[in-house]
């Protein structure tokens, strides 16, 4: 980056070569100096604002405040790829201090993602490491501290992780009773405070497990799942069957093997918040091996209906099954 024509374009002094110039330079930085270059300017405070118009500074730090704003009010969203590419473009992360101020304030606080009851969220966290949030899960992170050298996070819930790759700096999940250590891979964490067990699926890559209650270390291999039992901290290491029937949720589905109706509708009933009125006649026990979506109650009756013979109803919050 030229410092000289960054601080003319601050000025705004600059001619329309520069300009182009300007544009160029920017074009052909990699992310990793662009990202110096903000973290210096962020950091260190030396820009000059008495060129800049009130009405300038006013604009900046409203389109500023509407990058930072939530898209929903049941949870805080803030994406620092936007707020980046906010102030890149054009170059205007080199600005006034009110703007500057407002992302400290903001990044200084801990981040907080949550899921509500059949709700997800893709995540991109800073580093380009995506979080896919099944429901009812939470993601912590401070934006202040969360870097090239340092990668951390609190977790909650279930998510499917694909982390970045680096190796000079570890990717480390603080779960309940468990810290999982990545340098690059994808994997799928559950990891509920009110579950009696915490498990992990590798899809690639390497990643270490550590109890925190035992102490026990283990370092998976691909296809493996590994399960701690949060009441001794002992951990087994197991290859399951089908990796697609435990991360099916990314997909929004449920695959079943050989499950009764009568599971199913407990399951569906929890899912779709919906209550079953079941006729004498239907076989409860009749077993399903298959596939169901979890986000759309219409289908999940289209195929139950072909798979057991029989007629559903939906009127309101209720599924009427009979023969």
């Amino acid at each position: 980056m030229d410092t000289l024509l960054e601080e003319k374009y601050r000025r705004d002094t600059l001619t329309p070569g520069e300009l182009r110039l300007l544009r160029e330079k920017l074009a052909g930085s990699s992310d990793e100096d662009i990202s110096s270059e903000m973290e210096r300017h962020w950091m260190t405070g030396d820009f000059d604002d008495s060129a800049i118009s009130e009405e300038r500074v006013d604009n900046l730090y409203l389109d500023i405040r509407k990058k930072l704003a939530p898209e929903k009010q049941s949870r805080t969203w803030i994406w620092w790829s936007g707020i980046a590419a906010s102030l890149l473009l054009p170059l205007s992360l080199f600005f006034t201090a009110r703007s500057i101020t407002t992302i400290r304030q903001q990044s200084s606080q801990e981040i907080v993602i949550s899921t509500a009851k059949g709700e997800q969220s893709t995540i991109n966290l800073p580093d380009g490491t995506t979080v896919k949030l099944n429901e009812l899960s939470d993601l912590k992170y401070s934006p202040g501290s969360f870097s090239r050298k340092k990668r951390e996070i609190e977790f909650e819930g279930e998510g499917f992780f694909n982390v970045t790759k680096n190796d000079e700096c570890p990717f480390i999940i603080e779960a309940d009773k468990m810290t999982t250590t990545v340098l690059g891979t994808s994997f799928n964490l559950e990891a509920r405070v009110s579950d009696a067990f915490n498990k992990v699926l590798l899809i690639e890559g390497s990643i270490k497990l550590v109890s925190s209650i035992s102490g026990e270390t283990i370092v998976m291999n691909p296809n493996e799942e590994v399960t701690l039992n949060k009441n001794t901290g002992k951990m087994v290491v197991t290859r399951p069957d089908s990796k697609e029937s435990i991360t099916s949720w990314v997909k929004k589905e449920i695959v079943l093997k050989r499950v009764s109706l009568r599971e199913i509708t407990d399951l569906l009933s929890d899912k779709y918040d919906i209550v079953f009125d079941i006729d004498k006649g239907v076989d409860m026990e009749e077993l399903f091996t298959g596939t169901l979506p979890t986000n759309d109650l219409l289908l999940c009756a289209e195929i139950l209906e072909y798979a057991y013979g029989v007629k559903i109803k939906l009127s309101g919050g209720a599924a009427i099954i009979s023969k």
